[in-house]
């Protein structure tokens, strides 16, 4: 194999598919494997649950493929000048790398031995444009679980409905709930499936910055995949049924306050500084056309801040977890943010103030 291509071009590459390399004992599975195709150099990493899958134009002399380390190959390429670098690789499985007065050589492991990426079916494929898909998993990946005991939860539960027309992704942790609602024109097929955050965080990253790029989806029984240009992101699913998420859905309120979402998240950053050696417990005490907001820790100290408000209904002091009230705060895309409660010991529910297709709901903490 011979290729000629960019050093930017090759960092960028490296850089995505290195972000799933590494988490398995298989030492195949610490390297990356780069290919020759028709339109350049194919860069490929995988854990056996999430790959990535990138392609760059290059110049290819001689098709072929080789293995190298992810972590060696992309520390070498980033500390290169920004020009164009050629790799010579042989039969077996070393590469000769030159760049400008560079010249280095990598042993990898026999191309061969990289398992494939599953190959997922294209009878259920539909296309999302990229700002829809953004705005749903900016607002649901916060609320996802870390914790592998619960798998449903690690995951984002996408369902795809197309005699509505509407995609709805839903996250919880247990703690808290997110539920985000889009229109969504010519939707292909119906279904249903949990996909890891890990996989979603990385389709995240490889959207572009534009909100009217197609977005490939396929969905199979037990794969996902998802094409955005050059790049493709295939996900084992996570097996199991995704909890009851409407029960929780608080479906009246008593007492709603409304206030400015910047504001708002302004005064909740500067308290934090408190709250977070306090269990991250916030106390929010809502009166009149004010609402104090209240973090104290004990031999750290106490803040206070004050917002406008308008309030419907009784005044009522509640707390919640500063970090879960934040992330709801920070990702709505409205002017103003609605809280609605029915009491200090129930759940919260926070939605932006001019439409309701973004629910999150909140459980609350026990007044200190």
């Amino acid at each position: 194999m011979k290729l000629l291509c960019t050093t930017k071009d090759l960092s960028e590459a490296l850089s995505a598919a290195s972000r799933v390399t590494g988490r398995t004992t298989l030492p195949i599975l610490s390297h990356l494997l780069l290919k020759s195709v028709e339109s350049g150099l194919e860069v490929t990493g995988y854990d056996l649950e999430v790959g990535i899958r990138t392609t760059i134009p290059a110049q290819v002399t001689e098709p072929g493929s080789f293995t190298a380390s992810a972590r060696t190959l992309s520390d070498l390429v980033n500390a290169l000048p920004d020009a164009h670098v050629e790799f010579e690789a042989d039969s077996a499985g070393s590469v000769a790398i030159t760049c400008e007065r560079t010249t280095a050589n990598l042993l990898g492991l026999p191309a061969d031995e990289f398992p494939d990426l599953p190959e997922v079916s294209e009878e259920s494929t539909t296309t999302i444009k990229s700002g829809i898909l953004r705005t749903m998993l900016q607002q649901t990946l916060p609320a996802t679980s870390a914790d592998e005991a619960r798998a449903v939860m690690t995951g984002v539960n996408i369902i795809l409905d197309k005699e509505a027309n509407r995609v709805t992704m839903v996250s919880t942790d247990g703690h808290r709930l997110a539920v985000r609602h889009m229109p969504c024109e010519n939707l292909a097929f119906s279904g249903t499936a949990i996909v890891p955050a890990r996989a979603l965080n990385e389709l995240l990253r490889s959207l572009p910055s534009g909100d009217d790029v197609d977005v490939v989806i396929r969905l199979e029984r037990n794969q996902a995949q998802f094409v955005v240009n050059r790049t493709t992101i295939v996900s084992r699913l996570i097996e199991g049924k995704f909890p009851d998420y409407e029960s929780v859905i608080p479906a009246q309120s008593s007492i709603i306050i409304t206030a400015q979402a910047q504001e708002l998240s302004r005064a909740l950053r500067r308290v934090a500084v408190f709250a977070r050696d306090a269990n991250y417990r916030i106390a929010f005490e809502a009166e009149n056309e004010r609402m104090k907001i209240t973090a104290e820790a004990g031999g750290v100290g106490k803040a206070c801040e004050e917002v406008e408000i308008i309030l419907e209904g009784e005044p009522i002091k509640i707390a919640f977890n500063e970090k879960y009230f934040a992330d709801a705060i920070n990702v709505i895309d409205s002017d103003g943010v609605r809280i609605e409660l029915t009491g200090a010991l129930n759940p919260g529910l926070i939605r932006p103030s001019d439409e309701s297709e973004f629910i999150y709901v909140v459980m609350p903490m026990q007044i200190a």
